[in-house]
C-alpha cells in the first residue's frame, strides 16, 4: 500500500512539474543579468526583508529538530502508524503546487517583459529584481515546507519526556488518562496551557487557564503490548483498563 502510494506520488509529481510552461525561463541566461549593478537599496523590499527576518527562526527550528534529545529526551520507541501518513502527502502536494505556481508566474512575467518595447538593459534589470523577490519568497516557503515534511515523515515516538505526534509534543506530566479503545487505537487526554510569550513590551501573563484536550494514536496492533509497557512505566496511575 505505502509503496504504491509513493510510486503514484512520484509519477504525479513528475507529470505535474513537467507541465509547467518554462520556455521563457529557459531562454534567459542568468549570468547575463546585471548582477554587478545591484546595491543595498535593491534588497530593501518586503519579500527579501521578510526572508531575512525568517532566517533566525528557521535556524532555531532546524536546531530543535536536529537535537530532539535536549527537549524531548532519548527515544525509547518508534511507533508504526496503522494508516498512511496523509498529512505528509498533503504537504508534498502543497509544495508541488507552490513550485508550479512559481515557475508559471516567472515564465509569464518574463514573456510579458520581453514583449515590451523597453531597452534590453532595462528589461534585464526588471527581470533580475522580479527573480530576487519571487525567489526569496519561494526559498522561505520551501524551507518551512521541508521542515513540516521532516517532522511529519517521522513516525510518532515515545521519548523520556513524552510522546511526539506529528507536529506536537505531549509531555507525560500533562497527560490525564490513556485508554485503549480498540486494538491499536489509544485515546490520551491531556491538560495544557498556552505558553505566554513576550510581545513588544507587553507584560507576560502568568495566569493562563489550563485547557483539556485529547488525541488518538492508531498504531500497528502488534505494538500494543510494548506501548502499554511504557505507559505503565511513565503514567501507571492514569491508564484506564479496557
Amino acid at each position: 500500500m505505502r509503496k504504491n502510494l509513493k510510486l503514484a506520488s512520484l509519477i504525479t509529481m513528475t507529470l505535474f512539474l513537467t507541465s509547467c510552461g518554462s520556455d521563457a525561463i529557459i531562454g534567459i541566461n542568468l549570468l547575463d543579468l546585471p548582477w554587478k549593478e545591484l546595491s543595498l537599496k535593491n534588497f530593501i523590499q518586503y519579500p527579501i526583508i521578510l526572508s531575512i527576518l525568517y532566517l533566525p527562526a528557521g535556524l532555531i527550528i532546524n536546531y530543535t529538530e536536529l537535537f530532539r534529545t535536549k527537549w524531548a529526551g532519548k527515544k525509547i520507541m518508534k511507533l508504526k502508524l496503522k494508516y498512511p501518513n496523509f498529512p505528509f502527502w498533503f504537504v508534498i502536494l502543497m509544495l508541488m503546487g507552490l513550485v508550479w505556481f512559481y515557475l508559471t508566474g516567472v515564465n509569464n512575467d518574463i514573456q510579458l517583459y520581453m514583449a515590451s518595447d523597453l531597452p534590453n538593459e532595462i528589461i534585464e534589470g526588471i527581470i533580475l529584481m522580479m527573480l530576487l523577490r519571487k525567489t526569496a519568497i519561494l526559498v522561505t516557503l520551501l524551507h518551512f515546507g521541508f521542515l513540516l515534511l521532516l517532522r511529519l515523515s517521522r513516525q510518532p515516538e515515545i521519548r523520556e519526556k513524552g510522546i511526539i505526534q506529528g507536529l506536537l509534543f505531549h509531555p507525560w506530566k500533562q497527560m490525564i488518562s490513556a485508554e485503549w479503545r480498540e486494538p491499536g487505537r489509544i485515546k490520551i487526554n491531556y491538560r495544557w496551557a498556552p505558553r505566554p510569550h513576550y510581545l513588544f513590551f507587553w507584560k507576560r501573563n502568568e495566569k493562563l487557564a489550563e485547557k483539556e484536550s485529547e488525541f488518538c494514536l492508531e498504531i500497528k496492533p502488534e505494538q500494543e503490548a510494548e506501548v502499554n509497557y511504557h505507559l505503565q512505566k511513565f503514567i501507571p496511575d492514569r491508564i484506564i483498563s479496557k
